[in-house]
Parts: structure tokens; C-alpha cells; sequence
């Protein structure tokens, strides 16, 4: 799945309430494997990249999933507290 799709998904579970809090746990557990996973090819490929313009590109990515997983596991462990 795309980082885009990913970091989407991520955002949308954050920001709904209605949802099944037990479905909504799963999901974002999954989403931060996924995210994780994401975020080791970005810097797999950032070893291999050859251009600046390039390596920015993949450190900003990076960063993105790194900040939503933060999100996302501090959302999860809000829900466990509930």
C-alpha cells in the first residue's frame, strides 16, 4: 500500500469517534506495522539514492511515517487506557 493511503487511513481513524473502539485498535495496529514497514524501505532506499533532490525526498517521507506511527501509538495506548 502507498505511504499516502497509509498515513490517510492512519488520519481518518484518529479523527473518528463513532467507531468500534476493539476494530478501531486493530486497525491502527495494523496501519503501524505497515507504517513501519513503509518507513524501513523509504530508508532502504535512502542508502541507495544517488541526488539530493532525491534524499530529501525520502528523508521527508520518513519523517511523515514516523510522525503519524507516534500518532497512531499514542492513540492506540489512549484506547487501551479506556
Amino acid at each position: 500500500m502507498k505511504a499516502k493511503k497509509l498515513i490517510a487511513k492512519m488520519q481518518a481513524l484518529l479523527s473518528k469517534d463513532e467507531r468500534d473502539i476493539a476494530r478501531q485498535k486493530k486497525e491502527i495496529e495494523k496501519l503501524l506495522v505497515a507504517l513501519e514497514a513503509k518507513e524501513q524501505h523509504f530508508r532502504h532506499k535512502l542508502e541507495l539514492a544517488d541526488t539530493d533532490v532525491e534524499r530529501e525526498k525520502l528523508e521527508r517521507k520518513i519523517a511523515v511515517c514516523n510522525a503519524q506511527r507516534q500518532k497512531g501509538g499514542q492513540a492506540l495506548i489512549s484506547l487501551k487506557e479506556d
